[in-house]
């Protein structure tokens, strides 16, 4: 491994050392909603029951389709 900070931590603290205290702050709170804006917002996973529910529900979609009939032959125009 190499020994050091990355090349991109280096220019994260050039720009860090580089810059007034304003722009400073700026970066601060970039940096802040950027972290925050990553978070993991997925929903719950289901439960058990709601799992047994959603997997009977998808059988019986999928049985319907299997047995539905495809579209009806569109009627013929009548010709001149």
């Amino acid at each position: 491994m190499s020994e050091g900070p990355s090349a991109a931590m280096r220019a994260a603290l050039l720009l860090w050392l580089g810059v007034d205290g304003e722009m400073k702050r700026l970066l601060a709170f970039t940096a802040f909603l950027i972290v925050t804006a990553c978070g993991d917002e997925r929903p719950p996973a289901p439960t058990a029951e709601e799992a047994a529910r959603l997997d009977e529900t998808e059988a019986m979609l999928n049985n319907a389709a299997e047995t539905q009939e495809g579209p009806a032959e569109p009627p013929a125009l009548p010709t001149r």
